[in-house]
């Protein structure tokens, strides 16, 4: 989780404390996605959760620690004005102040060539009227993403 978490403190956020319930939680739903090789958030309410999902020919690699890095590089498209951004909803989840828990899980497919990753957060972030609190700008830049 670390690598997510120095992402955070660059924008002055604390850091999330490991949830062993939001983890087991997460891995349950990730396996049921690569069980049923569909993408869809979970019903429950309660915590922030993003999803990542990723297939190759020679077999799909991808953890936590990447899914957060992805999901953190949605922050070349938030204008930190405040105010819900349409597809920034994964980096805003990430760097929500407020949230102080975390838990991941991941799955793979039966063929190996697709895995699903879940990340969830507590307490939830994206909470309209609360962004300007929760999603400071970065005090310093960023590491470069190593996406191609």
């Amino acid at each position: 989780m670390s690598s997510g978490w120095g992402l955070r403190a660059l924008h002055g956020c604390p850091k999330i404390s490991y949830d062993s319930k939001l983890a087991s939680d997460s891995q349950k739903w990730a396996e049921h996605l690569a069980s049923t090789n569909c993408m869809q958030h979970s019903k429950a309410d309660g915590y922030g959760e993003n999803l990542a999902f990723q297939m190759s020919t020679a077999g799909a690699s991808l953890n936590g620690r990447e899914a957060t890095r992805n999901w953190y590089d949605e922050i070349k498209q938030h204008d930190f004005n405040g105010q819900n951004q349409p597809g920034t909803g994964h980096f805003t989840q990430v760097i929500w102040k407020s949230t102080n828990k975390a838990g991941f899980g991941s799955a793979f497919s039966k063929d190996g060539k697709k895995v699903y990753v879940v990340g969830r957060y507590k307490p939830a972030g994206n909470i309209i009227g609360y962004y300007a609190d929760n999603v400071p700008k970065p005090k310093k830049a960023p590491p470069p993403s190593k996406q191609k």
